[in-house]
């Protein structure tokens, strides 16, 4: 669920938490919750920062918590007919407890296509690559490429400024297992 309400003509606040769980939908496996404030920079271009607090349930029950203050700068980069490509470009202090800071860089670039209208149905995808800048325990963790994310998803307007986007993330990670997660996003917005 995300929310994102005006602080008078060139500031925004945006909020949101979201919840994954398990395979088997049963477990829930990680807790986000996340806030923002953004300066409207022009047309389209948001500059702000925030922070997320994040609850991981590791494999042997127990839980990792995980404190993150980011900043992210969004803009415009080109139309092509009536789809606009977006770019946004974040970085992270992801701070685990008793274990350091690690510092981690990620560009999403997504194409929106609208199917009715600007504020109607329509159609994204996007690419995200993350980078892994450092590793408190330098040995042991890989730095660099980290994380390659891909997305489809169509948004559907609800009942005034409310809407529901469904999609498809498929998440590949590379340090270690290499491992690919397939989720399936359901998220509701509410944009005052």
């Amino acid at each position: 669920m995300s929310v994102t309400a005006p602080l008078g003509s060139r500031f925004e606040v945006q909020a949101d938490a979201n919840m994954r769980w398990y395979d088997n939908a049963t477990d829930m496996a990680r807790v986000q919750v996340r806030g923002m404030l953004a300066v409207k920079l022009g047309s389209g271009v948001l500059l702000g920062g925030g922070y997320s607090y994040i609850r991981n349930e590791e494999d042997d029950g127990s839980f990792e918590h995980e404190d993150r203050v980011f900043q992210q700068l969004s803009l415009p980069l080109a139309k092509i007919g009536k789809a606009q490509l977006v770019g946004r470009t974040r970085m992270e202090q992801r701070m685990y407890r008793g274990e350091g800071t690690v510092w981690r860089f990620r560009q999403q670039v997504r194409l929106n296509i609208p199917l009715q209208g600007p504020e109607g149905l329509r159609f994204s995808l996007s690419v995200e690559p993350l980078f892994l800048l450092n590793q408190p325990d330098a040995e042991d963790d890989p730095t660099g490429f980290d994380e390659f994310r891909t997305a489809a998803a169509v948004f559907i307007p609800l009942a005034g400024r409310l809407g529901v986007e469904v999609g498809y993330l498929n998440q590949y990670s590379f340090p270690g297992e290499n491992e690919m997660n397939h989720i399936l996003n359901i998220g509701f917005s509410a944009r005052f």
